[in-house]
């Protein structure tokens, strides 16, 4: 495991932006960080809020969409304002992070998840967190809590994975059910 600090921006809002990269193998997982330091500091508590997307999108179209004159559509900007420490990350064949020739199933979200908590802990210094994952994430982030419950203080998910029928994305995970 590696990381690198790419990009370190402040918006007009005061939302401090991070770029870091994980390594899991050879691969390369692309994270972003957003906090706001002055709502941190009027909320010491709030834990540090680590964002998982499902299988359709990446983390930044999920949870960190801008929509020029349209408001505010990013979760991850409304969390900083509330005072957390907000993380999402690509997953292995999504966004900024490696695109390799396999799926990206859930117990490689997991795997995904164990390579990015270490970046996530030095640059936060917690060392457990809150999670939240939505549709096929909310799957990932269970079994990530399941695998590492030190590493999980609180966890939420919505939008449990469509089981319907005809699903190429549903049929490709059945044939590693096992797992």
């Amino acid at each position: 495991m590696s990381v690198e600090k790419l990009l370190e921006i402040e918006d007009p809002g005061g939302i401090v932006a991070e770029e870091h990269w994980a390594k899991k193998g050879e691969v390369d997982l692309y994270l972003i960080r957003k906090f706001l330091p002055s709502a941190r500091a009027e909320h010491p508590g709030r834990p540090v809020l680590f964002l998982v997307h499902g299988s359709s999108y990446s983390a930044r179209t999920t949870y960190d969409l801008s929509v020029p004159g349209h408001g505010e559509y990013s979760v991850m900007n409304t969390f900083a304002r509330l005072g957390y420490d907000v993380w999402t990350m690509d997953h292995e064949g999504y966004g900024r992070s490696t695109h390799t020739g396999g799926f990206s199933y859930i117990a490689d979200g997991v795997d995904d998840l164990q390579a990015a908590m270490p970046i996530v802990e030095d640059a936060s210094g917690a060392s457990s967190f809150a999670f939240f994952g939505s549709s096929s994430g909310a799957l990932r982030a269970g079994a990530f809590a399941n695998a590492a419950p030190d590493r999980v203080n609180r966890l939420a998910m919505a939008a449990l994975v469509w089981t319907g029928k005809g699903s190429p994305t549903l049929a490709k995970r059945t044939e590693r059910i096992d797992e």
